[in-house]
């Protein structure tokens, strides 16, 4: 029985090493300040101005393979090493995919990217592409040229800037700027406040969550790589998304804010906020002074 039970704590004893042995310390400098802590987004920032704040944790852990933890999700694929004596932070990731008519993104394989330390101290990480252009963070989040994103221990330094979920804006069904009624499309208000309806506006918006956890747009089914961030008391709708290819051609990455003008459970209505008509999406012209108005799709 002596034998049994020494044999029997032996074991444990050798278990419980070799799950040891799959940590690692942090070593000294640039990988102790970064490593074994949870980041929050501060925001994405052109020369010092903000743009937008994507809702994204991040956590570097340590160990016999370094593990990329996205908003809490731990996956096979993510990982990350510093390079270049701390310079250069590389992430691998599972890429999001989107298929054409979708509404639901999924997870593919193993993505490489490289991004320039700008700053690196044990409360504050701030970084760019790794020539400053612009760059699709984990394939979703625009990081535009010169920007730089910029996380800390504490989330955003202005808290209009965070963003907040609302289960109205992100309905399973989404919203459509036509649902066969008068009550929805594009709108023009006049100086009296008055509504004069326009037309339709043919598109169906999803604004959900990627399985990375990081906010996504669908828009139609058309698999365009858009984040989205409701922000200042959910009064502003910022659309951002990476430059990408349609139909053979080149559309240009943007981030478009749009004030909410109302979000409920059935009705949302988005203005313009340009002075210009501009492409929302690169799929949908919305002109200068025009409110949209969607509404959940007919079942």
């Amino acid at each position: 029985m002596k034998k049994i039970t020494r044999y029997f704590v032996l074991t444990l004893t050798l278990a419980a090493f070799g799950l040891q042995s799959c940590k690692r310390e942090a070593a000294p400098g640039p990988e102790a300040d970064l490593a074994n802590k949870e980041w929050l987004t501060d925001g994405i920032f052109v020369n010092d101005v903000r743009t937008v704040s994507p809702n994204l944790k991040l956590q570097f852990r340590t160990g016999t393979i370094n593990s990329l933890v996205i908003n809490g999700i731990t996956n096979p694929l993510a990982t990350w090493q510093l390079r270049d004596n701390g310079r250069t932070l590389r992430i691998i990731y599972p890429e999001v995919t989107l298929a054409a008519g979708a509404t639901t993104p999924t997870l593919g394989g193993a993505k490489t990217q490289d991004l320039r330390i700008v700053s690196l101290t044990a409360s504050e990480l701030r970084f760019q592409g790794p020539d400053g252009g612009e760059i699709n963070l984990l394939g979703l989040i625009r990081l535009g040229t010169n920007s730089q994103y910029r996380m800390n221990l504490t989330g955003p330094t202005d808290n209009a800037a965070a963003s907040q979920d609302d289960e109205n804006l992100q309905r399973n069904g989404g919203w459509t700027g036509n649902d066969g009624t008068n009550n929805t499309g594009f709108f023009l208000i006049n100086d009296q406040g008055v509504a004069a309806r326009q037309g339709n506006a043919n598109i169906t918006l999803r604004f959900g969550k990627s399985p990375l956890g990081v906010n996504f747009v669908t828009a139609g089914g058309v698999p365009v790589p858009a984040t989205w961030a409701l922000t200042n008391n959910k009064t502003r709708l910022v659309i951002s998304y990476p430059t990408y290819e349609r139909d053979g051609q080149s559309v240009q990455g943007a981030d478009q804010t749009l004030r909410v003008d109302q979000l409920n459970a059935t009705q949302l209505w988005l203005s313009s906020e340009s002075q210009t008509q501009f492409t929302l999406l690169g799929i949908l012209n919305f002109a200068a002074g025009q409110q949209l108005r969607m509404a959940p799709p007919a079942n």
